[in-house]
Formats: structure tokens, C-alpha cells, sequence
């Protein structure tokens, strides 16, 4: 103990003796093995921390799988390979709510009125009685109006 005594005195620093630690330190160890008052007679397990680090991990890769799962732009892309195209008027509010639900862009998107006006080979602006306008160029069949969530994925899901 005198050694202890003299080292303390040597570095005029305050040290306290962690049995944890097995030594004489300045401040408490950050993660010690015994001592604390911990719910386990005051030890606090390696094993535990790397259990919950891991488990949280997993947590983040499913939230990640599933957020790409329910993405808008994972259903934009699979609408426009099974050949839905969505015909939209400038200053049509339900359009706009239209690509909110997309994510805010949509790849197989056709702009009418004015000049902005394009035609596919199945179907010309003109012949649009309402929009939003949904068309499959390879089923043939139409929508009209904006759609859901759910009804999109209905649509990609067909």
C-alpha cells in the first residue's frame, strides 16, 4: 500500500482503487467485469453489449429491406416494367398528388397540353377525357384518376 500511497502523492492526481480495473485509476473504466451496481452483482457482460449491438443491427437491415420494399420508387420501376404509363395535365392538382404517391417522378410520364403534349403510338393526349390518366401499353387497359398506394401496387402487382 505505501507504493500506492507514493505513486498518488507523485502524480498530485486523485486516483481510487477499482477492483474491476485491479489498479488505481483517475476515473472509472469504462466497461469493468466486476464491481458497479449493475443487476448482476454489479457485472456488466462483454457478451451482452456485443448481443445488443447485433440485435440492433438486424433491427437496421429489416427496416432498410422493408423501406425498400414500400418505396415509391420501387414501385415506380415496377409499374413501368409491366408497361403502365401515366398521362398528367400541367396544373392538375390530382396529377401532382399522383407523383407525390410515385415519389415525385415517374419515368413512363406523359405531359399533355400545349405544346408539351406527346402522343405514344396507342394513345394521343386528345383522346384523354380526364387525368390523371393511367394506360398499359401491354394489357390495354386504362385508369382514370389518381390512384392509391395500394391500388398502384395492385397494378404492378398484376
Amino acid at each position: 500500500m505505501d507504493s500506492d500511497l507514493t505513486q498518488y502523492i507523485v502524480d498530485a492526481k486523485p486516483r481510487h482503487y477499482y477492483p474491476g480495473a485491479g489498479e488505481y485509476l483517475a476515473s472509472p473504466p469504462l466497461i469493468t467485469t466486476t464491481g458497479g451496481n449493475g443487476p448482476n452483482g454489479g457485472e456488466l457482460k462483454l457478451d451482452v453489449i456485443i448481443l445488443s449491438m447485433i440485435v440492433i443491427i438486424v433491427i437496421m437491415i429489416i427496416l432498410c429491406c422493408y423501406r425498400a420494399l414500400t418505396s415509391p420508387r420501387g414501385l415506380s420501376c415496377d409499374l413501368a416494367r409491366k408497361g403502365w404509363v401515366l398521362y398528367t395535365t400541367k396544373g392538375c392538382g390530382y396529377c401532382s398528388q399522383q407523383l407525390r404517391t410515385l415519389g415525385g417522378h415517374y419515368q413512363n410520364l406523359v405531359v399533355c397540353g400545349g405544346n408539351a403534349g406527346k402522343s405514344s403510338a396507342d394513345l394521343k393526349c386528345e383522346d384523354i377525357s380526364g387525368f390523371p390518366y393511367w394506360y398499359n401499353t401491354h394489357s390495354k387497359e386504362e385508369r382514370l384518376g389518381a390512384q392509391s398506394y395500394h391500388e398502384l401496387k395492385q397494378m404492378a402487382d398484376n
